[in-house]
Order: structure tokens, then sequence, then C-alpha cells
């Protein structure tokens, strides 16, 4: 699978071109190498996974909520408008580009390698490799049509050298009512304030330019089972243990879609 796909990388420690081995090891003609662990994703971090990455029992979390269909319009519409070549950075499992078609090309990028394990596997033609998001990305320059980056870190700085001339950035972002029963009740983290004019901001600073918004908004009947997944896969499941979440008659997801362009290079 990893095989389809690496051309659109380099080597994280040199930039060379860099290549398959024997299905065993990303290796680039500068002699650096990397394993590819069995389920097939490629590690680059040089520590222990940091604090902040997906845990197994977040993860599991995470396609449990997921599974149970709350973000299926999400995922339509990011596939929708992809291209052929989708990086994913901070892909998680990688369900959102598990349906993109079976000759889609794509890169996943995230900082959990228990999330890499599954996202491995998630589509027929992906690389996915864990790494730092905030730092230089080990994929080519130009060769992605399709950035997604959905509830991850962003690097406008990576999006713009990594893709090809026409490219698109696609962001995902809550809406200030998603979830809003759940943080009422203090059972997941609040939001920031303006969130959605902040990031505009934040990316026209450097040179992106909105060119699409998508609202998605509906309210789901949910089972004890997924409000206690939504829970226990997000963020404040790094600072204690997550026990049920609180019961709730219904649920609001309500995020925005929103595409960019980059700007002239300055």
């Amino acid at each position: 699978m990893l095989a389809d796909a690496v051309e659109l990388l380099h080597c994280p420690r040199c930039t060379a071109a860099i290549q398959v081995e024997a299905g065993k090891v990303l290796a680039c003609h500068n002699g650096h190498r990397h394993d590819i662990a069995r389920q097939g994703y490629v590690n680059l971090l040089s520590t222990r996974a940091p604090v902040n990455a997906d845990t197994p029992a977040m993860v599991a979390a995470r396609l449990s909520y997921l599974g149970a269909g709350p973000h299926d319009a999400v995922r339509a519409a990011l596939v929708e408008r992809a291209g052929a070549r989708v990086l994913d950075a901070g892909c998680g499992p990688g369900w959102y580009f598990s349906m993109l078609p079976a000759t889609t090309r794509v890169v996943g990028l995230d900082l959990s390698a228990a999330a890499a394990r599954h996202a491995a596997r998630a589509h027929p033609r992906a690389a996915v490799l864990v790494c730092d998001l905030r730092r230089p990305w080990p994929v080519a320059d130009q060769v992605i049509d399709t950035v997604w980056c959905v509830f991850a870190p962003r690097n406008p700085q990576e999006y713009r050298r990594v893709l090809a001339p026409g490219g698109e950035l696609h962001v995902v972002i809550p809406a200030p009512d998603h979830l809003i029963e759940l943080r009422d009740a203090g059972a997941v983290l609040g939001l920031q304030q303006e969130k959605e004019t902040r990031l505009v901001e934040q990316l026209g600073a450097t040179g992106w330019r909105p060119t699409w918004r998508h609202p998605i908004r509906h309210v789901v009947e949910p089972t004890e089972a997924m409000v206690d997944a939504v829970v226990a896969m997000g963020p404040s499941a790094h600072h204690h243990r997550v026990t049920a979440g609180p019961a709730a008659t219904q649920l609001t997801i309500s995020v925005v879609v929103l595409g960019f362009s980059p700007g002239p290079s300055e």
C-alpha cells in the first residue's frame, strides 16, 4: 500500500527521493533508512510518543464514535471535492480518507502511532507516517492536489509547499454549537470564541484565500456508547480518567468545512 504513494514522499532527513526496499524499509540514495512497521506505516519520530498523541484507547473510542455515523456528511463533503492526490494532515485512524476512490493516492500524517496502525489499512493506496505536524513534513514539493486538516494542528507553510498548482486546502472546524450538550455539561472541552473568524484571519496572514464554505449541522439521538466514546476520544482523556459520559437525549453535530487557495508566494 505504501509503495503506491511513495513517490509523493521525500526523505525526512535530507529531502532526497525515497523508495520502498524489499517491502520493509523506506530508503534514500544517501543511506537514510526508516523501517516499515508490519501494519504498513512508518514512525519517523526519534523519541517516544509525545504525551499529546492519541492513545490506543482514544483511537478505539474515536472509531466507535465515527462508526456510529455522526460525521458521515462531513466525510462525504471532503471526498466529493478531493483531488487525485490527497494529504490528510492529522489523519487519525484514517476514517475520513477511507472512502476515497481506490485510484486516489493518499498520504496520512499523524502524531499517534496507535492511530497510524489503523490508518495504514484504511485505504489501498495510502502512505501513513507518524510525525510532528508542526515540523517540516516528509512530503515532496508540489505533489498534492488536496490537503485536509480535520480538527488538527495547522501548518500553513507546509500546506503551500506540498500543494501542486491549482491545489486546495480543506479545513474542518467545529461550529459554536458543536456537541453543545456535552460542552454545557462540562464533559468535553469548550471552544475558542469566533473560531472561524480567527482561522480565516490566521491563514490570510500567510496568503491563504477562502474560496468556499460548507456548513453541516444535524441533531442525532445518541446511544450511551456514542456519548461515552465522544468523551473518551477527546483531549481531556490525556488529563484524567474518563468515566461514563453524561446522559444525553440529543447531540448536536455542527461543523464548517472551508476551502482555501494559496495566494502568491512572498
